[in-house]
């Protein structure tokens, strides 16, 4: 298979030139429960960022940690995904938000750990039936009993 060779920025910076600050409808495509590092409990959230009717995507990680500084941040993505009733009970069940839709403002952060750009969700947005638009589907072939086929 013939490849356009990567540049040397490509490799450093993959979301280069694609995916950059800005404003972008998500979807949760995953999740997975983790403690900080101080031990307080949290999410960590997959979402894949669409940018277009295309729906180009790039994928990013969003961390949320339940402690009393950062209820507002909690607050705010779930009322960014329509789900905040869920705030009001003692356990959530994550696995009811893969595959809901939000918006969020994104910015371009570079990690103190290894110098390489990465996307940082600064600001969920309120909700607002968050969708991408639908894709036509073609309609599906009638289906046949056996006394319309002629042979």
């Amino acid at each position: 298979m013939h490849i356009t060779p990567f540049t040397e920025e490509e490799l450093e910076n993959p979301m280069q030139g694609q995916f950059g600050a800005g404003t972008y409808l998500f979807r949760i495509e995953n999740f997975m429960e983790k403690l900080s590092q101080s031990g307080l409990p949290g999410v960590e959230f997959s979402l894949r960022l669409i940018k277009d009717k295309n729906e180009s995507s790039f994928y990013v990680k969003t961390r949320l940690y339940f402690s009393d500084k950062a209820r507002w941040k909690i607050a705010e993505f779930f009322k960014c995904i329509g789900k905040k009733e869920l705030l009001k009970a003692e356990e959530i069940d994550f696995r009811q938000l893969v595959g809901l839709y939000g918006k969020a403002e994104f910015l371009e952060e570079v990690s103190s750990v290894n110098g390489k750009k990465y996307l940082k969700a600064d600001s969920f947005l309120p909700y607002q039936h968050h969708q991408p638009n639908e894709k036509r589907v073609s309609p599906q072939a009638p289906e046949f009993v056996d006394d319309d086929i002629p042979f």
